[in-house]
């Protein structure tokens, strides 16, 4: 249905425009709000129509993604319904691999309207192609140059330009000129790159003109901020400052890039902003934080609570067991608590507490000066927009407007900016509304709008009353574009411009004096050409000559790419950009060599061309970095009539071959472009992939809910399995999993399951059932948990008969009695220490009689000492320790008492897997026995040897359900034989909270993955320079490309994500799985886990480390192909290289020059050219190919055969101390001694460029001077070339190739090249001198920043750039001045850190420090305290609690059920479960 419109109807200046679009390729310069799109709408009309566009499309483009619905549907409800407005953007539910589907969405519709992006991704994928574009719509194209997507279209859009098929092209802006210097060549740029004219309305511009209206434009003057701020201390920020560096990294905080923004908006906006905005975005990332974390920070939380009421748990030997909560930095709890204290400052709860006193005086006077515009300018039907340049600005300057006395109630303000994360990625969007703000603007609902340039632009709002330009103007496009929000005559728009600021007034007047005749410069630039009918193709002056262009060739790709003699250049040049070069290097570039041939000898002679005419021929000669073979260098060219038709000629011919040789893909891309690709660029490919599969992956969060392969069921068949205690069967498990036999060692005893048996039919199985049922769960609460847990097993441990069946008759006796009996005439000596006791008044102890005491009665005096013993009598005692707030009880007086000790529950499975015996279960007893009146006891009977085994039953179950899931990953993706131990630790992630996990697993596999896809893509691609090969390998081992991977395979479903603790015992079914008896019914085995998004990826490296450990090179090959990784077939990497099969045999005599190189290394080559290559630099390499490609292989073999070698040498190091080593072993100063001092390569180096041997000789005496250690420990002050640390990896590379691809040939070079390194390195080397400085500063007390500024130094009357460290704006030491700016940086914290420490320094820590609140570390200490309860509290709370054994709910669950209440009464408190947990530990805290 078309929707009539009022301006639906061209004006006159429309239809010129529309009719000179219908002739050329035209770009339309109009005003803003001039109807552009009517004109785009009538093209289309027009285009459709015509036969050429009979199975085409129409594509509409747009700069922004918020363009992309305002269009869309403008253009719907103008066009037919039969006539289909597609809308495609990022957000999409398509993926670009599912072809099928793109080809519906495109060939159903008739106007495409979408992001530039996308239509560059279909076009890479040759998903459509411009030959099947009718039009090509450019809104806002003032944006098609450089690298904007825009201008990329159109260089696709050459290649097909000659065709009769290419598209027309359409362009509409307001702004055509970015720069008014040279308005002239900025112009024939942006025409150049749209293949178009220029043009403005000529005929009917007063029409124009009465309907885009210019505003008045008033430049409003502010005064510059103040220095400084008189303000109560400490603010969030002083108070944020104290966490150290260390703290912020490990928690993934961007605290730098937070500060930074932070600092920005307090010069801009004044304190009370930017503390706002700082206070949302640390408690957007610590709620981000506790979300991903929450099972830890809860397993924390419960910690805590039972430390209040129980003793510190302990190992064998007595001494405490770590807290899972040392797995959270205890600052955590202390960035919480500044968040608590500042909230009410922020978001006051209390009326009568607001911002408003503060705003006044903590503002900036910019802040003042805008208000004073609003008041200025407000009018009842008031429309405004304020520019602003960062999205902070934006939402912290909308709050403030709101709650400015002066104009609230006239002011609604609303903010605008991008959706996503910003551009350095720190995080959402802060405050987001929920609301659609464009759509609240329109209608009214918001009448002052704060926006980024996102508004500035396409956006189709009403004429506002007042623009104001907040931040400065940049270009003559952002004043265009802002200014053209205000287009009515009586709209204002105003420039805010501080005092002084003579630059920003120069350039307003600038833009503002030179727009009329920059307007018309565009709208007769092409006059008289269209009068006199030219055509316009031929304004570009080309010397081809017909006859040329007539024999030019043509390659069409199967995938529709085209090679042509018009992109040929392009693709060369982008080809040699890509080839990596040092900065002694020069840019490597073909070789143009112009040959004349008189072409009256040739057969390209012409009867009326001049005999004596000159024609041409070009030899282009490749650079040699390009490792080609020799005779693939060198091109020469057919003959041509002109100098640049034989060029082109010639790289045509080349760029042909290159192809031949997978030099370029099937799209003609010297690295192929992914349609997955990230923000960085380095993605995977996801290859069938259902949608659904596809959508579940994109909709992925931080932390996925995934079904997890959980073994315990119960169902129709069932299996026994005998369970053995030190070789003495105490029972059996049942559940109708048949799990393989296990032999583990759980807490001091060995337990193992035999082979599961199937359980024979039995009668009444509905009774047995719940027999076993009732037993277990009654025995799970003697010797387990005593919290409530669902009454339905998930596995049933009961005793067994000598035949080994359940023992029925011993069940059904504990049954009867499974409460107590309390007829003790039955009871004598025989019955102690095998008899359970119940104490009526604290049902939630479990106790074993010792003894019955008939010498004493509840009346007789405790002795002394004894926990009885401050009160006259035992009765008196009980009555005390008994009754509560709630009850009062009183203890018999008479009768015989009972002697029991009291026994420990254990719902821990923290067993270690590299030892396979428990750490130790927490142990909740006292040390002295109790006593108790019998008349208040019952007694129950119950197997020792039983209960004994249902204290290791979480253990046993726990290995169980991880043995069963390593077995069922080794089938199901047809692992190779990987020792199970390996593959639980591989599937153990770090928030499992156990003493292993798969991070060290993780750091290996990392390097095995590293070099398996080298290897590959060096063999695959034997043509591809490093470049690309470094490209390609970054695209492979990506974490996304890992993670869709892991996704497609299912590897969710066997990760490990259970603790150690459970608040409740977890072997239970849920309360809607079918009842046992249910027929027809197939058995889940699977149950929902949260599983963070990062720990697919983890797994998919720890399974490649793994795999690695235990079958080598090959193993892992093997397992890489199973996970589908990129890395080739299984098949031993020397029978898949001919040229290393070749090379076995080949033995000439070695260079003199080489032959001591040879007995460094230990190793003799095989292939010598090997070796020259590998010590060939790219500056030397004219006709052959350089060490490059070598470099990046060997590369990957020594990253591996480095952390090899620390993972088994420092089996206790973590995967971050591990990669902390590897990369001080490998970094280039290592390396370089390495080169130097070991193998003397400086001298074998064969370099052409005197620069480079110049900084060699330079950096040999120092490198010769150093030793190994020194190089580790103090590596950070070394600059060395490059050249000699790649070099020293490409030999290693070479010896690779040369040994037939063996690894571990390979590797014991690699050994002994390096031993003195190996030897030496380890996870405790000291960190830089910058960490060290930040670390220590802020340890002292200090809660300023350290600062590197880059300054400039006079040297030798010359000005030099170096790094200065400031603190407190004061500068500790610098500028210092090295070989490089990291260097520089590094020796100036050195510097400082010696400075500070000095106390009689004038620049000492204690004298420049000027902390208000914290001057000590002590002090820093006591405020810590704050977050962290301290022992001695804990210690007494625990003494005063041991009195009583009652068990009630935990502290921690009665706060966060307080915690959920008030956020269903508050809607204040977002409904999310991480900021419920957020406000639990706050109140845990407050507590």
């Amino acid at each position: 249905m078309i929707v009539a419109q009022k301006d639906d109807i061209p004006r006159k200046y429309q239809e010129e425009i529309f009719l000179r679009a219908q002739k050329d390729n035209i770009i339309a310069a109009l005003n803003t709000g001039s109807g552009k799109t009517l004109i785009s709408l009538l093209l289309i009309k027009w285009i459709a129509g015509q036969d050429t566009h009979k199975g085409k499309v129409i594509v509409f483009l747009v700069p922004q993604v918020t363009l992309v619905k305002q269009q869309a549907t403008y253009l719907q409800q103008r066009l037919p319904s039969e006539f289909k407005v597609s809308m495609l953007h990022g957000a999409l539910d398509l993926d670009l691999t599912d072809r099928k589907g793109w080809k519906k969405r495109i060939e159903g519709s008739g106007v495409l309207v979408m992001t530039a992006q996308i239509f560059l991704n279909i076009l890479a994928h040759s998903l459509w192609s411009l030959s099947k574009v009718s039009l090509l719509i450019f809104d806002e194209c003032h944006h098609a140059r450089k690298n904007h997507p825009y201008n990329v279209i159109m260089r696709e859009y050459f290649h097909t330009k000659g065709q009769v098929d290419a598209p027309k092209v359409f362009g509409m802006t307001a702004s055509p000129m970015w720069d008014v210097k040279d308005p002239k060549k900025s112009m024939e740029e942006l025409e150049k790159n749209l293949d178009a004219k220029i043009i403005g309305v000529r005929e009917h511009v007063d029409e124009m003109e009465e309907h885009s209206a210019r505003p008045s434009e008033v430049i409003r003057l502010y005064p510059y901020p103040p220095e400084t701020y008189i303000y109560p201390s400490p603010t969030i920020y002083q108070a944020l400052s104290i966490i150290d560096t260390q703290t912020w990294e490990t928690l993934d905080f961007p605290w730098p890039a937070i500060e930074n923004r932070y600092q920005g908006t307090l010069y801009n906006l004044g304190l009370i902003p930017a503390s706002m905005f700082l206070f949302q975005e640390v408690q957007y990332h610590t709620s981000t934080f506790l979300k991903e974390n929450r099972q830890r920070v809860l397993l924390a939380m419960e910690r805590d609570e039972d430390s209040m009421v129980i003793e510190t748990p302990s190992d064998d030997k007595g001494q405490p067991l770590p807290s899972i909560q040392s797995s959270i930095p205890d600052e955590l709890y202390l960035i919480i608590d500044i968040l608590v204290d500042y909230e009410p400052v922020f978001f006051p709860r209390d009326p009568s507490l607001s911002l408003e006193p503060a705003l006044s005086q903590w503002t900036t006077p910019k802040v003042h000066t805008l208000i004073d515009l609003l008041v200025e300018y407000h009018s009842p039907v008031f429309q405004c927009i304020i520019f602003v340049e960062q999205r902070q600005t934006a939402s912290t300057l909308a709050r403030i407007l709101a709650l400015t006395p002066r104009i609230r109630g006239k002011i609604r303000p609303g903010h605008l900016v991008g959706t996503g994360v910003s551009a350095d990625g720190l995080s959402r969007p802060n405050d987001v509304s929920t609301r659609d703000v464009v759509q609240d603007f329109r209608d009214g609902k918001i009448n002052t709008l704060i926006a980024t340039s996102v508004a500035e632009e396409g956006l189709d709002f009403k004429e506002c009353d007042l623009v104001v330009r907040f931040d400065g103007l940049k270009h003559n496009v952002s004043y265009v574009q802002s200014r053209g929000r205000a287009r009515k005559k009586s709209s204002t728009f105003v420039v805010m411009v501080a005092e002084g600021d003579e630059g920003q007034i120069a350039l307003y007047e600038t833009l503002r004096e030179k727009e009329p005749a920059l307007k018309q410069a565009y709208q007769t630039r092409h006059m008289e050409v269209d009068q006199d009918g030219a055509d316009t193709d031929e304004e570009e002056i080309d010397d081809t000559h017909p006859a040329d262009l007539a024999i030019r060739e043509r390659h069409v790709e199967a995938t529709g790419a085209i090679l042509t003699y018009d992109n040929c250049l392009n693709l060369l040049s982008n080809l040699c950009s890509l080839i990596p070069r040092d900065q002694y290097t020069s840019i490597h570039a073909p070789v143009y060599a112009y040959n004349y041939v008189p072409l009256s000898t040739t057969l390209m002679a012409d009867p009326s061309f001049d005999p004596y005419a000159i024609g041409y021929s070009v030899t282009v000669t490749l650079p040699g970095a390009l490792s080609l073979p020799r005779n693939e260098l060198l091109f020469e060219g057919p003959i041509r009539r002109t100098k640049r038709e034989a060029k082109r000629a010639a790289v045509w011919k080349a760029v042909r071959r290159l192809r031949e040789l997978d030099v370029f893909d099937e799209h003609f891309y010297a690295v192929p472009v992914d349609a997955d690709d990230d923000a960085d660029g380095s993605a995977g490919r996801l290859k069938d992939s259902n949608a659904s599969a596809r959508k579940e992956i994109k909709d992925a969060g931080p932390v996925m809910n995934v079904n997890v392969v959980d073994p315990w069921v119960i169902g129709q068949k069932l299996w026994i399995h005998l369970v053995l205690a030190d070789e003495e069967v105490v029972g059996g498990l049942i559940c109708s999993t048949a799990f393989q036999p296990l032999d583990i060692f759980a807490g001091a005893n060995r337990i193992r399951t035999l082979k599961a048996k199937p359980m024979p039919i039995i009668d009444e199985k509905a009774e047995k059932l719940a027999i076993m049922n009732e037993f277990t769960q009654r025995s799970v609460w003697i010797a387990n948990n005593a919290k409530k847990f669902s009454p339905r097993m998930s596995f049933y441990f009961v005793p067994v008969t000598k035949e080994g069946q359940p023992d029925f008759q011993t069940m059904d006796s504990f049954l009867k009695y499974s409460r107590g009996c309390d007829d003790w005439s039955f009871v004598n000596e025989s019955h102690y220490d095998n008899l359970f006791v119940h104490c009526k008044p604290l049902m939630g102890a479990v106790y074993l009689l010792h003894r019955i005491r008939e010498d004493l009665s509840p009346l007789s005096k405790p002795p002394q000492g004894s926990r009885e013993g401050d009160f006259p009598t035992y009765q008196e005692f009980w009555n005390h320790d008994w009754s509560g707030k709630r009850r009062q009880i009183v203890a018999p007086g008479d009768g015989p008492l009972v002697e029991v000790i009291r026994l420990s529950r254990n719902n821990s499975a923290d067993t270690s897997l590299a030892s396979g015996r428990a750490r130790g279960r927490p142990v909740h007893t006292v040390k002295d026995g109790r006593i108790y009146p019998l008349k208040c006891c019952t007694w129950y009977s119950y197997p020792v040897a039983l209960r004994n085994a249902y204290l290791v039953l979480p253990e046993l179950a726990h290995q169980l359900t991880v043995h069963y899931r390593a077995q069922r990953l080794r089938t199901t993706l047809s692992l190779p034989p990987i020792p199970s131990p390996l593959l639980i630790e591989a599937s153990t992630i770090p928030s499992a909270n156990k003493d292993y996990s798969n991070q060290r697993l993780e750091t290996l596999g990392d390097a095995v993955l590293q070099v398996l896809t080298t290897v590959h893509l060096f063999m695959h691609y034997p043509n591809r320079h490093e470049g690309q090969l470094t490209r390609l390998r970054q695209r492979c081992v990506a974490n996304r490309y890992l993670f869709h991977k892991a996704h497609e395979l299912g590897l969710e479903k066997y990760v490990n994500t259970e603790t150690p603790q459970y608040p409740k015992w977890r072997y239970v079914l849920p309360e809607d799985t079918m009842s046992f008896y249910e027929q027809d019914k197939r058995i889940c085995r699977e149950t929902i886990k949260s599983v963070p998004r990062r720990s697919l990826q983890d797994c998919m490296e720890a399974l490649m480390g793994a795999s690695y450990l235990s079958g080598g090179m090959d193993g892992a090959m093997q397992t890489a192909s199973v996970l589908g990784m990129e890395v080739g077939a299984p098949v031993p990497w020397f029978m898949r290289s001919e040229g290393a099969k070749n090379g076995l045999d080949v033995d000439s005599e070695l260079p003199l020059m080489f032959q001591g190189l040879e007995r460094d290394l230990g190793y003799r080559f095989k292939r010598k050219e090997l070796l020259r290559e590998a010590l060939t630099h790219p500056s030397f390499a004219t006709d052959g190919p350089s060490y490059q490609r070598l470099e990046f292989l060997g590369d990957a073999i020594l990253d591996l055969v480095v952390t090899e070698h620390l993972f088994h040498n420092f089996p206790s190091a973590t995967s971050h101390q591990l990669s902390h080593a590897r990369a001080r072993a490998i970094c280039s100063p290592t390396l370089a001694h390495v080169a130097v001092f070991k193998l003397k390569l400086h001298n074998l180096l064969l370099v052409n460029s005197v620069d480079l041997s110049f900084a060699i000789e330079q950096y040999l005496p120092i490198l010769q001077s150093l030793s190994a250690q020194d190089v580790l420990r103090n590596g950070w002050r070394y600059d060395p070339p490059k050249a000699i640390s790649d070099v020293f990896e490409s030999v290693m590379g070479a010896v690779f190739v040369d040994t037939g691809y063996n690894f571990e040939e390979t590797a014991q070079v690699m050994q002994v090249a390096m031993d003195e390194v190996l030897q030496h390195v380890s996870p405790e080397i000291a960190l830089d001198p910058m960490s060290e400085l930040t670390r220590w500063v802020s340890g002292s007390g200090c809660q300023a920043p350290v600062r590197a500024q880059k300054q400039t130094k006079q040297m030798n009357a010359y000005d030099k750039e170096g790094i200065a460290i400031l603190l407190h704006g004061t500068v500790v030491s610098g500028p210092v001045v090295s070989t490089s700016l990291q260097v520089a940086k590094f020796m100036a914290a050195e510097i400082a850190l010696t400075v500070l420490k000095k106390e009689e320094s004038d620049l000492s820590l204690k004298k420049i420090c000027v902390c208000s609140e914290i001057n000590s570390a002590a002090d820093l200490l006591t405020l810590s305290s704050v977050a962290d309860p301290s022992a001695e509290t804990v210690n007494d709370q625990s003494a005063a609690s041991s009195t009583s054994d009652s068990e009630e709910v935990s502290e921690v669950e009665s706060i966060l059920l307080e915690t959920k209440e008030e956020k269903s009464q508050d809607q204040h408190v977002p409904n999310d479960d991480s900021e419920v947990l957020l406000t639990g530990l706050r109140n845990l805290i407050l507590r």
